[in-house]
């Protein structure tokens, strides 16, 4: 499989874009599209041809929210939908002057099947990658600028 350039490390991606035709001197590019400007990477400006062998030789993590339910407390719980037509939640949760927090899933189901909780009667699908974790608060920051907000703080779902 190809590798995800969401889920690779800075350090990393310079070895990966040459792996895959793309120059080295593409790096800060790529990056700072992908993860400053939120891009896919179809749509980085300014890599010429190289666009085209990165998206031969590479792919980018996902995730797209489908469903928002805002609750009584304020925080707002997202479904978000991956790649592969998986289903995970992120909520975001109010915090001071239009700063949220966002709690991101790492998993798609649990393993601990309690009974008053909806996701763990579903069981553990699977981990998810690192990609698809950076996918998640993409889609996230996303969603909350266009209602005006900004998250400012991440922590991970207390899930099993």
């Amino acid at each position: 499989m190809n590798p995800d350039l969401l889920g690779t490390p800075r350090d990393r991606l310079g070895s990966v874009l040459v792996e895959a035709g793309v120059g080295v001197h593409h790096t800060a590019r790529v990056f700072g599209g992908l993860h400053r400007r939120r891009l896919p990477a179809r749509d980085i400006p300014d890599l010429g041809h190289a666009a085209a062998r990165l998206a031969e030789g590479t792919w980018t993590a996902t995730a797209d929210v489908v469903h928002e339910a805002p609750s009584d407390d304020g925080t707002t719980r997202l479904v978000l939908t991956l790649h592969d037509g998986a289903r995970i939640e992120a909520v975001l949760v109010p915090m001071a002057a239009g700063r949220h927090t966002l709690c991101v899933s790492t998993q798609v189901g649990c393993a601990m099947a309690c009974t008053f909780c909806a996701t763990g009667t579903l069981g553990l699908t699977r981990h998810l990658s690192a990609g698809e974790i950076v996918a998640q608060v993409h889609a996230a920051r996303r969603h909350a600028a266009a209602r005006g907000a900004r998250i400012t703080r991440l922590v991970f779902m207390g899930m099993g």
